[in-house]
């Protein structure tokens, strides 16, 4: 399986340069007692925005201060079928980074899932210098990224695997410029 079957999260934010969508596979979006909630990985029916803050407490260190996170959706989505918006939260939320965003700069930090599945998260507009090559022993040489992968296989985790399976094992952390921004931002 390879959907973001049963549900997920859009988060919405902005740096200088520009605004991105990230999103977020979960798992079983439900409504109870008038009240969305999600799984952790440790946990059943936790509050879909307690968990969307639990995420953004590692990837607003991951932005410089002049990003601010804005929103977050979450949508239902049968397996095959377009996705549901059922939830939205409105967010204030700043990076907390010290040194400057780099222009067009990702980092995508790589993941495996207890049955062998890939996945990854992408934070665009980073700080991170494009061009790096980080194993998971070396995360903390790339400001925010041991915290990220901390989250991503720890108990809290409300990452979810496009194959139905929890993040269990990091992978690399690449850096580079993103050629889509290049584009955007016109530069050479």
């Amino acid at each position: 399986m390879n959907d973001l079957a049963p549900g997920y999260v859009v988060l919405t934010y902005a740096s200088p340069d520009g605004t991105h969508k990230q999103t977020i596979p979960v798992a079983n979006p439900l409504f109870v007692l008038g009240a969305w909630v999600i799984d952790e990985k440790g946990t059943s029916g936790v509050l879909w925005t307690a968990a969307v803050d639990a995420l953004l407490v590692v990837l607003k260190a991951m932005h410089a201060n002049d990003s601010i996170f804005s929103g977050a959706e979450l949508y239902t989505k049968a397996v095959g079928a377009a996705g549901v918006l059922v939830a939205t939260y409105a967010l204030a939320v700043t990076g907390t980074g010290s040194v400057a965003h780099v222009k067009a700069a990702e980092m995508s930090m790589s993941f495996k899932t207890a049955q062998g599945g890939r996945g990854k998260i992408v934070v665009l507009d980073t700080y991170a210098v494009p061009n790096g090559k980080f194993m998971p022993a070396g995360y903390s040489g790339l400001g925010g990224a041991a915290a990220l992968g901390a989250y991503l296989v720890g108990n809290t985790s409300m990452v979810f695997g496009r194959d139905g399976h929890w993040p269990a094992i990091l992978g690399k952390a690449l850096t580079k410029t993103n050629d889509i921004l290049r584009k955007k931002y016109n530069m050479s």
